[in-house]
């Protein structure tokens, strides 16, 4: 079904705006719950993620992906290691600099948690059409740069446009 227009010509989106929303919070309560689960803060779970699409990365480069400064990364990592899902290692090229990287025995619970929803959201996509799940991909990964912009003008201190 096509949006509705508004007033002002322009179309409206409040119905898929509240679905966001839904969806939004339901993944930061399942994050929270994850987190909760295996004994870590959710922020630290959303940084292990950071790190796991990443690949191992510096600490200075994780700080800039998460945009935590150099003394709260240092806290990351610190809690991760203690946790047993990361391992800090040597630059060979340059020994001042860490390494940070997924453990060997990295995540198998957090990996169990998101398999249980993972296996859900399957079933769900599995009922979509492949046209209908191009649209859902292309959405999606057509969203992360508006992310990576809206990230970039909060850091910035940009005013919010709406």
């Amino acid at each position: 079904m096509a949006p509705q227009a508004t007033g002002t010509g322009e179309p409206d989106f409040e119905e898929t705006r509240t679905s966001f929303r839904r969806f939004f919070a339901g993944v930061v309560m399942f994050s929270q719950a994850v987190a909760d689960r295996v004994g870590i803060g959710a922020s630290d779970l959303h940084c292990l993620n950071v790190l796991n699409l990443s690949g191992p990365i510096t600490a200075g480069q994780l700080s800039a992906l998460t945009g935590l400064t150099s003394g709260a990364v240092t806290r990351l990592v610190d809690r991760l290691e203690h946790a047993g899902v990361v391992e800090r290692d040597r630059d060979p090229e340059d020994r001042r600099r860490v390494i940070v990287k997924r453990s060997n025995r990295s995540g198998d619970e957090i990996q169990a948690c998101f398999m249980v929803l993972g296996r859900r959201i399957g079933r769900l996509l599995a009922q979509l059409s492949p046209e209908e799940r191009a649209t859902v991909q292309r959405f999606l990964d057509d969203c992360n740069p508006l992310f990576l912009e809206s990230i970039a003008e909060l850091r910035d201190g940009e005013p919010a446009k709406p």
